[in-house]
């Protein structure tokens, strides 16, 4: 299971009510004390205002595997949470594969370009699914467009271009985020509760104590994915290889606990002779 939370941008900040976390504990079977970090702290809102009666409207741009993932949760969250999310548009690369993604999740207006969804009035939020090169202009253009953006990680293949989507972000008054899913288990926020990071409800005998090391491991199962070495999880001009397929998992589970980025990120293992494949 994952954190389910609604988010509205543009509201005033307010912390969680009891009813919320017996909500969850009811929909989900979460212990009742995990509540996600950024409600505890005040950071996302929980309800919407009273003036704003209408769902969140999604923009899925690219329909890869993930995407079709993403429209599953959203199909939940828009049963679950208040306020509630819908998902009104959806681009590929060519109008036959929107139609057929649009068709199988129920989404109204499928798109045969990038630019259409980012520019569709109806859209709040464009969720970004395209290959890892590829998120940084999709983002851009989506900010540039008036949208929200969640953007699958990884967020992009350059941390300036990172910083410059959240620039970007900043000025327009928009949200940017990183769609690191890992980070929202009922397991990693207990764990992050009971470091005492900013929440009064972990008592000091109950904490995890001081952290020292962190071992952590990601795996997939090749099998679910196309062929080695052309698939996209592999590729280097697609933005494949470890570094940005399982290896972000593990260095975001390494920054949690001690609430800094690392001095230095190293790696050991066979680079295949393949020429294309991501090392």
């Amino acid at each position: 299971a994952v954190s389910v939370v609604a988010i509205y941008h543009k509201i005033p900040m307010t912390p969680p009510a009891a009813a919320l976390v017996e909500e969850y504990d009811a929909i989900l079977g979460y212990h009742p004390s995990v509540v996600p970090l950024d409600i505890r702290l005040g950071l996302t809102a929980t309800e919407a205002p009273q003036q704003q009666q209408q769902p969140l409207r999604w923009g899925i741009l690219a329909t890869g595997k993930v995407a079709h993932d993403f429209c599953q949760v959203l199909k939940f969250l828009r049963a679950s949470t208040r306020g509630g999310h819908e998902i009104v548009a959806v681009a590929s690369r060519t109008h036959t594969r929107a139609a057929e993604f649009a068709k199988l999740h129920k989404i109204p207006a499928p798109y045969g370009s990038y630019q259409e969804v980012c520019a569709d009035p109806n859209v709040d939020i464009v969720y970004v699914a395209s290959l890892h090169p590829d998120h940084f202009v999709h983002a851009e253009m989506a900010l540039n467009n008036g949208k929200h953006v969640l953007v699958e990680k990884p967020m992009t293949m350059k941390a300036s271009d990172a910083e410059a989507l959240y620039d970007l972000g900043k000025k327009l008054n928009l949200f940017v985020g990183e769609g690191m899913w890992t980070r929202f288990f009922p397991a990693v926020e207990w764990a992050r509760m009971h470091l005492g990071d900013g929440s009064a409800q972990a008592p000091p005998d109950d904490c995890i104590g001081t952290v020292r090391i962190i071992q952590a491991d990601f795996c997939i199962d090749g099998d679910d994915v196309g062929p080695y070495p052309t698939d996209s999880l592999y590729a280097r001009d697609l933005g494949g290889g470890v570094a940005w397929t399982v290896g972000s998992y593990v260095v975001a589970a390494a920054m949690m606990p001690f609430g800094k980025a690392p001095s230095s990120i190293a790696a050991n293992g066979i680079v295949p002779d393949d020429a294309n494949v991501g090392e």
